[in-house]
């Protein structure tokens, strides 16, 4: 399921790259972020969660769109 989700992030979204981290600190579960990563985002090159490097507009394509086609995927 996580090499479809990025398969499909990266060609959809055009990402330069992708983050992948697993988290079950918090929660009873293990859950995982499935991050798309552009050079020009507002963090790149530091982590999502890092210090922001600058303000990004990305213009990205539609949310609801990636979620139908993830979901026809799975």
């Amino acid at each position: 399921m996580l090499d479809i989700t990025e398969k499909l992030i990266l060609s959809y979204f055009n990402a330069d790259n992708i983050n992948i981290a697993s988290f079950g600190n918090l929660l009873p579960q293990v859950h995982w972020h499935i991050m798309a990563r552009f050079e020009t985002d507002s963090y790149f090159p530091e982590p999502m969660w890092g210090q922001k490097q600058r303000e990004a507009q990305l213009g990205l394509p539609s949310f609801e769109v990636f979620f139908t086609q993830l979901q026809n995927k799975l």
